[in-house]
């Protein structure tokens, strides 16, 4: 972020002067300022009585340097650079915040100024040598003052430079004692650092001149410097003076192969980090506003807020955000993590590979079930659909709250999301450390310390960018909340577009690196010991790739738009293109990254529309195509909705009798019953003689197909004789249905399945007609289907009486009366419960949830059933589950 300056008013170009204003609103003339090398070494700029005691130091370091003692200019040099890095962060930190809360340097000026004495002489002979008369008369105290100040900082920071500087020639004697190939690679990746370093504090001071080099704005406004914005090198990174403007330290230590040197840069690194956080943050916040106060933010608050009511407040983040030990379900994951992570320690060390195992296969079980969940949601609404089927038809008010059941659906994913994280790195914890306790070829690993060191930083930047995406985004962001949630009525300012600030501005994808960083910093760290690493790492980085090109991406584009999410240019992308890449390559990269997408996009399209068909695909229901009339031929049975065939070898069959379906429906060339209608059939015999007690049973085609001659399969209890009193023995079932033998005469007759003799279940059937008491077969019916009736649900906001009556009375003629002729109406009641309720119709129950679930379109549980009055409201509660998936599925 920086300080917008259109007027270059430390250049010496037309415009010298841009407007200042103070804080208490005086307006004025600002006077041309020059950098900070300038100021010390352009001959032709007048110098003042600091200046020239700045450079004297300077050339007190080099004195200091050139007659130490060898052995003694690491420690000395380590001391000094210390001295003027405390004296930047810690000495100007405090001056500065001072001034940011109290105004207390302009106060120290003046009360210089009416002190008198050699302070006030400095003082003006320092703003004398910076300043004419003429500026010194228009400027404002404010102004005085922070030329007096840069003053200072010249000193500091320039000592803190050269200090720095004198100790890595110190410590690079060591610089060429290596292998060719390492000297070379180590200086070209060091150099590379330096250099982009000097580009980047250049780029900066471009930018943003001066004045915000020289912490102006805690000392008087610009008056055209009203807010912050993203330029050039400010593009690539957050703060970046601050962050990539160190490069040039680790690539000082990777050329002179110095740890002395890598640890006091990580030192300067951090407290220059400590500074931006303690002094340079609040006060931008100050005067350009807070980040946590922008309408962005704000509504990313309000949407969590709204998200998580009645939960105890916002989830838990891994181990590290908004723990409450009052929820069970953060002590459960503290459990999980203890367990995981502390257990496994204590085993012994040959068990070092199995548990690494373990952890990749949790590692793989785990990103299956995660990224099935994602798929499947984005593209069906399964999780949602599936929290209905197991919550919302036993709780009937809910069904009225579509919100409440998307937060519900999403509040259970982001248990399982943050469960399943805190195992995984729970586990990456339990192999590291037993990796250091157990494995002694890591003690001889080569370069240990820079290792330590390197997988701290990779790991360290995973923490922060996590933090720094669920600012940006919230906690909706980070458990992929719009998978599972739409625009919420009680959130109006919502954000409903992609966000584009934070860590977000710089990178499009920040978990595209970022996300892998433990991963690999593990590996960097044990990969000469155990070859294991490199496979977590690896299946870390591809769970991610796949995460977000085939799960993410698409959902995004379809949500959000094409344009909005593949065309957007980030921070970093604009940066580069602009500072280091000419224009042919820039087009040459945009060409190969649409090709990627294309590839990508055009996979993704054809595993969608596989797994479409397999979701939309029921291999049950198959769909009778052709059947020839001659048992001597060939039967010809298409599957379902695809283009398989069955095709069945038939021997040939004696015309011994027939069999003639009565009742039989037609529509799309297909025959049909539905299911629970009573199926007649004619049958004749032509020599009856010995035949008495022929037999008739109803089969599922595809367990007889092979054989045609004799059946080889059970008919479970789906058979009538064709003379009831032939039989002595006869079986409940048939004995409880009086009018299963509607005629019966000596050579023909018509018989009835129906209630208990039919199966309730839908498919593809055949009749079969038998020799007496046996499965040879004399005659065999054509096939025909049985399947569920399609109704029609009601599902308006305001279902009157009448119409739901009507579909209840379609409910109970269709299905409950068949399976319950008990039940005598759609509001008896104590029929219901009593059939309900008996363990001995606990299979009709099953039978009724099945039929309703697939008539009606919606997934009822035997509960839903059971816990209802009367059939009327069940009725109502299928209206509403059918209305709450339709308003999902939009």
């Amino acid at each position: 972020m920086v300080k917008e300056s259109k007027f270059s008013y430390n250049s010496k170009d037309e415009k010298k002067y841009s407007l200042g204003k103070t804080f208490k609103g005086d307006i004025f003339s600002v006077p041309e300022t020059h950098d900070m090398v300038r100021s010390l070494f352009d001959p032709t700029v007048k110098k003042s009585v600091s200046d020239y005691l700045i450079v004297l130091s300077l050339f007190i370091n080099g004195i200091v340097y050139y007659y130490s003692p060898v052995t003694w200019r690491i420690p000395v040099f380590i001391v000094l650079y210390s001295f003027w890095r405390l004296g930047y962060n810690l000495g100007i930190g405090i001056l500065l915040y001072k001034q940011s809360k109290s105004h207390s340097m302009f106060h120290w000026l003046k009360q210089i100024q009416i002190n008198g004495g050699w302070a006030k002489s400095f003082v003006e002979l320092e703003l004398s040598s910076k300043l004419n008369t003429e500026q010194l008369n228009s400027v404002p105290d404010e102004f005085k003052t922070w030329i007096v100040f840069r003053s200072l900082v010249n000193l500091i920071l320039m000592n803190d430079f050269t200090t720095y500087m004198c100790l890595v020639f110190a410590c690079s004697d060591g610089a060429f004692n290596q292998s060719l190939y390492l000297i070379i690679l180590r200086w070209v990746l060091g150099i590379s650092f330096f250099i982009f370093n000097i580009i980047v504090k250049l780029n900066a001071h471009l930018i943003v001149k001066d004045y915000a080099w020289y912490w102006g704005d805690f000392f008087f406004r610009l008056h055209n410097n009203e807010e912050l914005i993203f330029d050039g090198v400010f593009d690539l990174a957050p703060h970046p003076m601050y962050s990539i403007g160190y490069a040039g330290y680790y690539g000082c230590a990777l050329m002179t192969k110095s740890y002395t040197v890598l640890i006091m840069s990580i030192f300067g690194h951090l407290l220059q980090f400590l500074f931006l956080n303690y002094v340079e943050t609040p006060h931008i916040e100050k005067i350009y506003g807070d980040d946590n106060l922008s309408e962005n933010t704000i509504s990313v608050n309000k949407r969590d807020d709204s998200l998580f009511i009645g939960t105890g407040g916002k989830p838990l983040v891994m181990l590290t955000k908004n723990f409450n030990w009052l929820r069970t379900n953060d002590i459960f994951t503290v459990v999980l993590a203890l367990y995981a992570s502390i257990v496994p320690i204590f085993l012994p060390a040959a068990y070092n590979n199995s548990i690494i195992i373990l952890a990749i296969i949790v590692k793989i079980g785990t990103s299956f079930v995660l990224n099935s969940v994602l798929y499947l949601q984005s593209r069906f609404k399964s999780w949602t659909l599936s929290f209905i089927k197991n919550y919302g038809t036993i709780n009937i008010t809910i069904l009225d709250n579509k919100e409440l059941l998307e937060r519900l659906s999403f509040q259970n994913w982001t248990l399982l999301q943050n469960n399943t994280l805190v195992l995984n790195y729970s586990m990456l914890l339990t192999i590291s450390v037993r990796e250091v306790m157990y494995n002694e070829k890591f003690w001889q690993t080569e370069w240990l310390p820079l290792r330590f060191i390197l997988a701290a930083l990779m790991i360290l930047g995973q923490f922060l960018t996590v933090h720094q995406m669920i600012d940006s985004i919230g906690l909706f962001g980070w458990y992929y909340g719009d998978f599972f949630v739409g625009v919420l009525s009680s959130n109006k300012s919502e954000v409903t577009t992609l966000s584009r600030s934070g860590i977000y501005h710089f990178l499009n994808n920040p978990e595209r690196v970022t996300s892998n960083l433990t991963a690999w910093a593990l590996y960097l760290l044990f990969n000469n010991s155990n070859k294991l690493f490199l496979v977590i790492a690896l299946l870390f980085t591809i769970n991610n790739l796949i995460v977000l090109n085939f799960i993410e991406k698409p959902h995004m584009v379809k949500l959000y738009g094409e344009q909005n999410v593949l065309k957007h240019t980030s921070g970093i992308e604009k940066s580069i293109n602009s500072l280091f890449l000419p224009n042919n390559v820039q087009g040459t990269i945009v060409k190969l990254s649409g090709s990627i997408d294309k590839v990508i996009q055009d996979s993704s399209k054809v595993i969608d529309e596989f797994i479409r068909n397999k979701h939309n695909q029921k291999p049950k229901e198959l769909s009778l195509k052709k059947r020839r009339n001659s048992f001597k031929q060939v039967i010809e049975l298409i599957r379902g909705s695809t283009d398989d065939t069955l095709t069945i070898n038939l021997q040939e069959l004696n015309d011994q009798g027939q069999l003639q379906l009565l009742n039989l429906l037609r529509k799309d060339e297909t025959d049909f019953y539905n299911l629970g209608d009573p199926i007649k059939v004619e049958w004749n015999i032509e020599d009856h003689k010995g035949k008495e007690k022929a037999w008739i049973g109803l089969y599922n085609i595809f367990q007889t197909s092979d054989t045609r001659t004799k059946t080889l399969v059970s008919s479970k209890g789906y058979w009538i004789p064709i003379h009831r009193d032939k039989y002595i023995n006869l079986s409940d079932k048939i004995k409880n249905e009086e009018d299963c033998i509607l005629e019966d005469q000596l050579n023909g007759g018509v018989v009835q399945f129906s209630a208990e003799l039919l199966p309730w279940v839908p498919g593809t059937y055949e009749l079969r007609l038998h020799a007496n008491e046996k499965h040879e077969v004399l005659a065999i019916s054509k096939p025909f289907d049985i399947v569920v009736k399609k109704l029609d649900v009601p599902i308006s906001d305001d279902i009157d009486d009448e119409r739901l009556e009507d579909f209840a009375n379609k409910l109970y003629q269709g299905f409950v009366s068949k399976l319950f002729p008990a039940i005598e109406s759609i509001v008896d009641e104590s029929n219901w419960f009593l059939q309900m309720h008996i363990k001995e119709n606990a299979r009709q129950v099953e039978k009724l949830c099945s039929t309703l679930s697939e008539s009606c379109g919606v997934h009822l549980t035997k509960k839903a059933i059971v816990d209802e009055k009367c059939l009327k409201d069940l009725s109502f509660k299928i209206s509403k589950l059918r209305k709450m998936l339709d308003e999902l599925m939009l």
